[in-house]
């Protein structure tokens, strides 16, 4: 009995100290492991604060300018009331009440600081089922959120699959605003000109 013992003693020893407790993990990937964790915390601090910037660098007035249309912009059509009036493209003009948005990175808003509106996409879950137009500011409404993507200089609705499209238009007037399959084709990519 004794020289059972001390036959297996050392070995369990051996065992519970090189692949850890019962033999799951091993010392190598007990710290594999957290090496792991550590990385992944920190790409998450470094995603947090890429947002942060993000969302500290879009503070301000803008205008939105169509990226492949030159001098268009995203314009009110001079609406003043919830569900008056819709989005078009019209000649780029920084002194244009019209045309003046901020965006909240944080809630995905895009409001117009004159008029207390927030665009709306007028509830379409499908594309072209409706037409951009201001509504009252709620950050809890998922008609309300397009999130910015400035690699791509898209708006894309996170909730809906689909992104901000103008329409197709190439002159002032000549087409409005609506939700369509995100493709990233020039009537999907904006530029945003901080006033």
């Amino acid at each position: 009995m004794f020289m059972r013992s001390a036959f297996i003693l050392p070995l369990l020893a051996t065992v519970v100290h090189g692949a850890g407790m019962f033999g799951f993990l091993n010392k190598g990937s007990h710290e594999a492991t957290h090496a792991d964790d550590v990385q992944a915390t920190i790409a998450e601090e470094s995603i947090g604060t890429e947002r942060q910037e993000q969302q500290e660098s879009l503070v301000g007035i803008y205008i939105i300018k169509s990226s492949g249309k030159p001098n268009l912009c995203i314009d009110d059509m001079d609406s003043h009331t919830p569900g008056e009036g819709n989005f078009h493209l019209w000649e780029c003009n920084e002194y244009n009440i019209n045309q003046h948005l901020t965006y909240d990175a944080a809630s995905q808003q895009l409001r117009n600081p004159h008029k207390n509106l927030c665009v709306d996409d007028g509830g379409a879950f499908e594309p072209g089922q409706a037409l951009l137009t201001y509504w009252h500011c709620d950050p809890g409404n998922i008609n309300q959120r397009f999130e910015f993507n400035s690699a791509e200089n898209m708006f894309y609705n996170p909730h809906k699959n689909l992104c901000l499209d103008d329409g197709g238009g190439f002159y002032p007037g000549d087409s409005k605003f609506h939700m369509w399959e995100c493709s990233g084709n020039t009537n999907q990519r904006f530029e945003m000109e901080r006033l």
